[in-house]
């Protein structure tokens, strides 16, 4: 009993490096960088430690809608097999605080869909989902598991993740600067308000391909926190 009590106190200890600021990988994009890849769970871990005030459980009740860390197996802790995964269940309170405490900030929709090369298509690689070929995005295709989702523009492709993918997968949607998952894999907030609503872009693993087009923002309340809801940081000046 000494030895399991023992245990439980050492696992519960911080270890080293757990709440020093992540090294954020960046892409420059005009006069921004942007964060190559969606934030992950193993690095929103290391605010949430840094930071006592965002942890589940401590949050303040007007910055989140109840379900902030739903998934996470306790205060501390995410699913060991997501780490790499985006985190979810963020508002956008969450998210906004992140980014601060990273140097940096939410991208304003115009930041985003700039590095997302809106302009020029649909989606960062072009128009159309190139079938045949490698899946470019994680969207709510023949892997999917959710009923509601079940009716989609392309029957029969399969992405191969009924759920969130890691941040770093599906090179084949990347920007031409090399800005991962833009696209579907979970929607991202944005700095626009109106009221209580902030933007979201990109699409998720629960929308259909038309939903993870770069062009159609959605708003949401800030204290949203989604199953499929993540974002990633834009900063001013180079790291």
């Amino acid at each position: 009993l000494l030895a399991l009590l023992l245990t439980v106190l050492l696992e519960d200890l911080p270890r080293p490096g757990d709440s020093a600021t992540p090294e954020l990988d960046r892409v420059r994009i005009g006069r921004i960088w942007i964060s190559r890849y969606e934030i992950s769970q193993r690095e929103f871990r290391r605010f949430v430690l840094a930071n006592p005030q965002w942890r589940r459980g401590e949050i303040p009740a007007n910055l989140h809608d109840g379900d902030y860390l739903w998934n996470w197996i306790s205060w501390r802790d995410y699913p060991p097999a997501l780490a790499d995964h985006p985190v979810t269940y963020v508002s956008w309170h969450a998210a906004q605080a992140f980014c601060r405490w990273a140097k940096g900030r939410l991208p304003t929709q115009r930041e985003w869909q700039l590095a997302a090369h809106t302009s020029e298509g649909r989606f960062p690689w072009g128009d159309d989902l190139p079938l045949g070929k490698s899946p470019p995005l994680n969207f709510c295709d023949a892997a999917c598991q959710k009923p509601q989702r079940d009716g989609t523009s392309v029957p029969g492709f399969r992405d191969g993740y009924p759920e969130t993918a890691p941040a770093h997968a599906f090179p084949e949607g990347r920007t031409p600067e090399g800005v991962y998952n833009l696209s579907g894999n979970v929607w991202e907030w944005c700095a626009d308000a109106s009221g209580a609503q902030r933007v979201n872009m990109g699409g998720s693993y629960l929308s259909t391909v038309e939903e993870c087009s770069t062009d159609k923002p959605a708003w949401e309340d800030a204290r949203l926190c989604a199953l499929d809801g993540g974002f990633r940081c834009v900063w001013s000046s180079p790291p």
